[in-house]
């Protein structure tokens, strides 16, 4: 128990032990215990409203946030897919464009070569 919830409780007790010694009636008595009582269920009454409030509150505030990172998250999958289809078409063009390119060099190494051997034949001829 904790040194607030000890100092409540004794005081609890002694305004019981107060009121039961007191010289009032019995009927006074209970009378004001009963108003006490009273107030005390309306106090704790405002207390688990106060709680529940607040409760609700945290509720709505995490709700809400984790709405908005869902959100978040799926936005950045669209991006990420938008961009990795980017990448591919871009991987696409420039992989023709290598193919085209070495195609253009064997070409011009055959063409290279047959003048090659057109030029020996010509200097080696007998």
């Amino acid at each position: 128990m904790t040194k607030s919830t000890k100092i409540a409780l004794a005081a609890v007790a002694g305004i019981v032990a107060g009121m039961l010694l007191a010289p009032k009636s019995g009927e006074e008595t209970r009378r004001g215990l009963k108003q006490k009582v009273l107030r005390a269920r309306g106090y704790a009454n405002a207390k688990k409203a106060q709680a529940r409030e607040a409760v609700d509150e945290v509720g709505d505030t995490f709700r809400e946030s984790a709405a908005r990172t869902a959100r978040e998250m799926i936005d950045m999958a669209d991006s990420v897919r938008g961009s990795a289809s980017k990448v591919l078409l871009e991987a696409d063009h420039l992989g023709g464009e290598a193919k085209t390119r070495a195609s253009r060099v064997v070409k011009d190494n055959r063409r290279t070569a047959d003048q090659t051997k057109k030029t020996a034949k010509k200097v080696f001829a007998p």
